[in-house]
């Protein structure tokens, strides 16, 4: 949504949503994997890490998004949540942290709470 408010393009909820859903969709579908194919080629070990990481972190996302759309195509609201994020990878865990990372593997420390 940083990016929506910096160039102005911020639109009713559906549309912010459906944006944002699309923009991960490409992250992981197609961004991505080109990425990983290079760091491959290039023999990166670094590198290809940390796309497969940003390829499963960019689902998680999507589905968040996902999930807060059919919410909103039913008239409801999500419940309340605690959010967490992990500082390593990005990825984004609900309700309580996971004894370590599913995506990237580290302890749970490395997770932070998303302030409102």
């Amino acid at each position: 949504m940083a990016h929506l408010r910096v160039t102005g393009d911020i639109r009713s909820t559906r549309e912010n949503l459906d944006e944002a859903m699309k923009g991960e969709s490409y992250e992981f579908k197609q961004m991505y994997p080109r990425f990983i194919e290079e760091a491959r080629d290039e023999q990166n070990k670094a590198a290809l890490t940390s796309f497969q990481n940003a390829t499963a972190v960019e689902q998680v996302h999507f589905s968040l998004f996902n999930e807060a759309a059919n919410a909103l195509a039913q008239g409801k609201d999500l419940p309340s949540r605690n959010i967490f994020i992990c500082t390593v990878c990005g990825n984004t865990v609900l309700d309580s942290i996971p004894d370590k990372c599913p995506v990237c593997g580290p302890a749970k420390d490395k997770f932070v709470v998303v302030e409102e």
